[in-house]
């Protein structure tokens, strides 16, 4: 997952650099250039990394619960994620397993819901710093 999240951000950092700024600096030096169009993700970056009802922030939250399950995260992500932009990123499974999908600028990922409070917690701290 943290490999999906980080070449989201890359594509981001490129979509934003190459694409919006580079756009807007020729627009300001009254440079006319065709209609260029480009998807923004970020939509999928906020469903990975919003603060609040984030999936790395649901699963911080759930790997510092001492009963938790990886059910229980599962079911914390389909709850908070699945009704989310209409189910075009977060994917639930029709069994609402510990499974599940995100859909993002390289296409369909099919992950599961583990528990692994020491590895959750590297995750989320390398990404905090970025």
């Amino acid at each position: 997952m943290c490999i999906n999240i980080a070449n989201e951000q890359l594509q981001f950092y490129f979509n934003q650099h190459i694409f919006q700024w580079e756009l807007e600096e020729c627009a300001r030096e009254g440079v006319a250039l065709a209609d260029i169009q480009y998807s923004n993700n970020t939509p999928v970056l906020d469903v990975f990394l919003a603060r609040a009802g984030g999936l790395l922030a649901l699963l911080d939250e759930e790997s510092k619960f001492p009963g938790s399950t990886d059910k229980s995260l599962a079911l914390k992500l389909h709850q908070s994620l699945g009704a989310k932009k209409g189910g075009e990123i977060y994917h639930t499974p029709l069994n609402q397993g510990t499974s599940f999908g995100v859909s993002h600028y390289a296409g369909y990922v099919s992950m599961n819901a583990w528990i692994i409070p020491r590895v959750a917690a590297v995750c989320i701290v390398w990404f905090t710093l970025y």
